[in-house]
């Protein structure tokens, strides 16, 4: 089934890649700031704030000490005020950043449109199957607010921004990929042909950021409504409105 009209899929799948060329961007000239210090001789380059894009449990700290002090952590300030930002983008535009701005979001959905090219059609998990799995999401939110939220003190989450750990984060989380390991090497394929046989599962059953993202976005004043007579025969089965009942 085709969705949405055809101008406005366009112009989301235009939007999504260019946020991820964005992302490959900023990814480049971060790699190029690590290795001025890493490799005497190489140019210095700014370091692109945006990188803190990837570091979202640090902006959950941080707006959890901004909550409580007042005071903008200064070692990743950007990673407080992207989550904010994409916290907000929920609120007001549902699941508007898993859908048009996530790179991940992105690369997961080009690899189900490849492997239902290539197959003929996406796998379905069984009812059985698939409802214990969404809950995967829901347990590793909650464990992330449980230790963040609630367990972390304000001193506890200062003394966290002073260690060496949290300050390299960001080049921590660079080097996952960069000197990628062979169990790191063998979840990322495993994650990727699963993503090729069933639509979206990283994003359906795995990101704790988007189980988070989808709760907040049950605020947003904006719903998806069917008008009668749009609504195609296979709404039973496909997973394509907010209700399965035209006009509502």
């Amino acid at each position: 089934m085709r969705e949405g009209k055809p101008y406005v899929r366009r112009l989301r799948h235009l939007v999504q890649l260019g946020f991820l060329l964005f992302t490959l961007y900023v990814g480049y000239q971060f790699s190029r700031f690590v290795l001025h210090f890493s490799s005497p001789g190489h140019p210095f380059v700014e370091r692109p704030s945006s990188v803190d894009a990837f570091l979202p449990i640090s902006g959950l700290m941080s707006l959890k000490y901004f909550l409580f002090t007042g005071t903008v952590e200064p070692i990743h300030p950007a990673a407080l005020v992207i989550f904010v930002a994409v916290l907000a983008i929920s609120v007001l535009m549902k699941k508007g950043f898993c859908g048009w701005i996530c790179p991940v979001g992105t690369l997961s959905q080009y690899l189900w449109m490849a492997g239902a090219r290539v197959l003929g059609t996406n796998l379905r998990m069984q009812r059985h199957t698939d409802i214990p799995l969404r809950s995967l999401k829901y347990i590793l939110m909650s464990l992330f607010l449980l230790f963040i939220g609630v367990l972390m003190t304000p001193n506890m989450i200062v003394l966290f921004f002073t260690t060496d750990y949290y300050v390299t984060a960001d080049v921590r989380t660079m080097n996952v990929f960069a000197q990628m390991s062979a169990v790191t090497m063998g979840v990322l394929v495993t994650l990727a042909v699963l993503s090729l046989l069933y639509k979206n599962f990283w994003c359906r059953y795995l990101c704790p950021y988007g189980a988070l993202l989808g709760l907040l976005s049950c605020l947003s004043p904006l719903r998806i409504n069917a008008q009668r007579g749009e609504v195609p025969a296979q709404v039973g089965v496909l997973p394509c409105w907010t209700s399965k009942r035209a006009g509502r």
